[in-house]
């Protein structure tokens, strides 16, 4: 009988470490494609920097992930590129997007795996699918509005 409570306790311990960093039952989060372009944002857009800076941004790099994703702000879900977590992104009608202001973070993070986290884990899963900014043209700026309405850019 102690033997079955050991192993029962094993079986359990062995699933909730499995599913820690996995999405909640009945939760689709699927990757298609993505797109990456230069817009022009609408208005001068403020960020404050690690050392408390304050710089403005004109133009963007709006990357959009196309697929099903979960309303992260419903769950505790966190979308990351390779180990950088992207803190603020949007929906649009095709999945998720957001912004990267400078081009030496745009180059950073090619190559690294776009992936999710859920819960109180920093543990991204990955969703199989490299960022290789490279593949697009990101030397015509785009207004920010039909860039978002567009429908997706083929890699080059």
């Amino acid at each position: 009988m102690k033997t079955r409570w050991l192993v029962l306790a094993a079986l359990l311990a062995a699933a909730a470490i499995a599913s820690a960093n996995s999405p909640p039952p009945g939760l689709w989060i699927h990757l298609e494609r993505y797109d990456v372009a230069l817009v022009q944002l609408n208005e001068p857009h403020p960020v404050v920097q690690p050392n408390g800076q304050t710089v403005t941004y004109q133009q963007a790099y709006l990357v959009r992930l196309f697929g099903r994703f979960a309303d992260s702000r419903a769950l505790a879900a966190q979308l990351y590129v390779g180990a950088q977590p992207i803190l603020e992104h949007g929906s649009f009608p095709g999945g998720v997007y957001f912004f990267i202001y400078e081009k030496s973070k745009l180059d950073t993070l090619a190559g690294g795996d776009f992936g999710v986290a859920f819960g109180n884990t920093t543990k991204a899963r990955s969703l199989s699918v490299k960022f290789e900014p490279g593949r697009f043209d990101l030397t015509t700026v785009t207004p920010l509005k039909p860039a978002l309405e567009r429908p997706a850019i083929p890699p080059r």
